[in-house]
């Protein structure tokens, strides 16, 4: 299997943030979700992938070949803008800001966007403006924010690309539109040899459809993993007070306690079992793993009399 992208130790700075030595790949093939909370370093990494912002390090690889980012000035500048050009028919880009001029017509837009390609399908645009029951002479900024977002997905498929990247497309969404919309994503995916990269902070969507996890926590790669191994390791634990000794928190995620018991994450299902075997187990959620990876081992203060949930990260 081929990677359609491949981010190399990828490095930028700030003077309040920093991307650090982020590494992760793409698949042919494969639904990436990209999560992380807001201020992780998403929109940055996506930015470099997009050759909109040069990085202090590393390098980003885009169908194998590396990405020509805008910033440089040579002799070569006439092929890398080429190469840029090249890319750009080979990637759709859903911004969840829409990133449209909110002065023109649905026509309007369509007529700036489709110049941009040298490969633009008026037919499938077209065809997926019905679908979508886009209005041409509607102006932008009457839409509302599930309608731009099918307007930028039918830009994004009308120009036969082989990779979507998706900066929170689903944010401000109600569940319908949502689900509507990742359908959309996996019909693009069964035409084969595509790939997605799906930035979000709604990791509901991802446990839909997505087939790789990458979470970034503070510009920092903390996991890489295929979904369902990840969501296979990890398990939600109910139980009571009395099963939870001191010796058998160290193996917990999360713990918080209450007068009635206990809930926590563990990575170990059989460890789960043979620690609590009265207790119920639950799979985890994506959302479930990504605060557990977050906040790490926690050890509980008792909350009788109060009833107030407290915890302690341990060192």
């Amino acid at each position: 299997m081929n990677n359609i992208i491949e981010v190399n130790d990828l490095s930028k700075h700030y003077p309040d943030f920093s991307l650090s030595e982020a590494s992760f790949t793409v698949p042919e093939g494969c639904i990436t979700g990209f999560v992380g909370a807001n201020g992780a370093g998403k929109t940055t990494t996506l930015r470099a992938i997009l050759g909109l912002l040069e990085p202090d390090g590393g390098e980003i690889r885009l169908f194998g070949e590396p990405v020509p980012f805008s910033k440089s000035q040579s002799s070569s500048e006439g092929r890398r803008s080429s190469d840029r050009r090249a890319l750009a028919d080979r990637i759709g880009v859903v911004l969840g800001a829409g990133a449209f001029y909110e002065g023109l017509t649905v026509s309007q837009m369509k007529q700036i966007v489709a110049g941009a390609y040298s490969q633009w399908q008026e037919k499938e645009y077209q065809e997926l403006a019905s679908r979508f029951k886009l209005n041409p002479s509607q102006k932008i900024k009457t839409l509302s924010s599930g309608t731009k977002m099918k307007l930028a997905l039918a830009f994004a498929l009308s120009h036969r690309a082989e990779l979507l990247i998706m900066d929170e497309p689903t944010s401000g969404l109600d569940p319908l539109i949502r689900d509507k919309f990742l359908s959309l994503i996996r019909e693009f995916m069964d035409k084969g040899g595509k790939g997605v990269l799906f930035s979000t902070h709604i990791t509901s969507d991802l446990d839909k459809c997505a087939d790789n996890i990458v979470f970034l926590h503070q510009g920092k790669i903390l996991l890489e993993e295929d979904k369902d191994i990840l969501l296979d390791k990890w398990r939600l634990v109910k139980g009571g007070l009395s099963s939870l000794t001191e010796g058998k928190k160290e193996f917990l995620n999360c713990l918080r306690t209450t007068d009635y018991g206990f809930t926590a994450l563990i990575d170990d299902p059989e460890k789960a079992k043979q620690l609590f075997p009265d207790a119920l187990l639950e799979h985890a959620s994506i959302e479930d793993i990504m605060i557990a990876l977050c906040e790490g081992r926690t050890s509980p203060l008792s909350t009788a009399g109060n009833n107030a949930e407290r915890r302690m990260t341990s060192s």
